[in-house]
């Protein structure tokens, strides 16, 4: 171990030294205990107690008296989550240093930008300094990804088997399992086919099975093409979606299916790659099943490939907004939830929770363009001229969730965070939003 990594005030004997460097690792296993990786590859966990300009002091039981780390050895830290985090913000700002901050946006007029946030506080800052902001953001709850082997889903019927994380199932067969499901849902898989497919994912359903009549939805894809039907006891199938897509058309023998559900208000929005394919209206009660169900058809021995099964809650049930990047525009661009760019002069954002409205100075115009908020993807201020490049901080903190923000002369006293920023100024960041440390880069 090198002694150098530490405080000259702390004299670290040959004995302790080695007794260090076995237990770095070996301390690593504390599932509450703040972390520090430091630039030579060494581990030390414990509770880091202060934080300044020069270093980091860590209370580890590698060590009877406090270890005090110089800043230039540290290559992060990182901080377990206690209790629970508060709802992510919908939308982020952007500031010219390359900050990007989760945040409620409060107004903006000619001058400046005002924006809220859980865990630093108010702030308001120059509209020059601010290249971007987003609306329409929000963190999905993973509910369930699959990586178990086939004999360890609740049913399994036919030829399957995983390799490198591909369930491959041969001739007819399904897998399926019950998961506690919420209201709004999202589906995600890739499929993958030999020959021609016969495939149906069965999701929201009653019970296992995967080709008698419950209460269920079906997405198919067969030569026919590809369908989406709402099935009922003791009813015929109901259309909900006729997609004019058929397996000869994919070259690659591969798609990206993605499903979100609003069972409450019976909604199905169907993307494939990516792209928005379908939106289904279901006039039935609620499927209120808890069983997804993956069936291959086809018979004659033809092959299905499963990958990356990942199911979410899905936004509160809201669509996700449409989100580009633009890059040094001479304009401000207005982009709004479907993608249709709109150059001009972004002159305010005004009203309250749930009426703001952002104003649009568009040329040639005879009056602005007012856009609700909720029709809003992102707006781009166009960057301004002859503008000194920030200098890079030592440290940048990275936020759970999303964001990060560079620290400036940080200290950490009494467990809370204070820092000094080229644009924030001075601010405190609440220690539970805090994902980790690190070295600039």
């Amino acid at each position: 171990m090198n002694s150098r990594l530490f405080s000259p005030a702390l004299h670290l004997s040959s004995t302790m030294q080695s007794r260090l460097a076995c237990l770095f690792l070996a301390s690593v296993g504390g599932a509450h205990a703040d972390v520090i990786q430091l630039t030579n590859g060494d581990v030390l966990t414990g509770k880091i107690t202060h934080m300044g300009k020069d270093g980091t002091t860590i209370q580890s039981s590698v060590s009877a008296s406090p270890l005090e780390i110089h800043a230039e050895a540290i290559e992060s830290m990182t901080f377990p989550s206690e209790g629970s985090v508060p709802k992510p913000h919908s939308e982020q700002i952007t500031l010219a240093n390359g900050d990007t901050l989760p945040c409620k946006v409060l107004s903006m007029d000619q001058d400046k930008v005002a924006f809220s946030t859980w865990y630093a506080g108010q702030f308001t800052v120059p509209r020059q300094q601010v290249t971007s902001l987003r609306f329409g953001l929000s963190q999905e709850r993973l509910i369930y990804t699959a990586t178990e082997e086939p004999s360890e889903w609740d049913s399994t019927s036919g030829q399957w088997r995983l390799k490198d994380g591909v369930y491959t199932g041969k001739g007819i067969g399904q897998l399926a399992r019950e998961l506690d499901l919420p209201d709004n849902v999202r589906f995600r898989f890739d499929l993958a086919w030999q020959d021609t497919p016969n495939f149906v994912f069965r999701f929201c359903a009653s019970t296992d099975a995967a080709q008698t009549k419950q209460n269920t939805y079906e997405f198919l894809f067969n030569t026919a093409g590809m369908q989406i039907k709402r099935i009922v006891k003791d009813q015929h199938p109901a259309l909900l979606a006729n997609i004019d897509l058929k397996p000869h058309d994919v070259k690659s023998r591969k798609l990206s299916i993605d499903l979100r559900v609003n069972r409450v208000e019976g909604t199905i929005l169907l993307y494939i790659d990516g792209h928005k394919t379908a939106t289904c209206t279901d006039t039935f009660t609620t499927a209120d099943g808890n069983h997804i169900i993956f069936n291959n058809r086809a018979s004659r021995g033809t092959t299905a490939l499963l990958s990356n099964i990942k199911v979410s809650d899905w936004n509160d049930g809201e669509p996700s907004r449409f989100q580009t990047k633009i890059i040094d525009s001479v304009t401000d661009v207005l982009v709004d939830s479907e993608g249709e760019k709109i150059s001009g002069h972004i002159a305010s954002i005004s009203g309250g929770e749930g009426r703001r409205m952002i104003q649009l100075d568009v040329k040639h115009a005879t009056k602005p363009l007012m856009v609700p908020d909720r029709r809003i993807s992102s707006l781009y201020f166009a960057k301004a001229k002859n503008v000194t490049p920030y200098p890079k901080s030592t440290f940048t903190a990275h936020l759970h969730g999303s964001g990060s923000v560079q620290l400036n002369q940080a200290r950490l006293d009494d467990g809370s965070i204070s820092a000094n920023h080229p644009i924030l100024g001075q601010f405190t960041l609440k220690p539970e939003a805090l994902r980790s440390i690190a070295q600039s880069k």
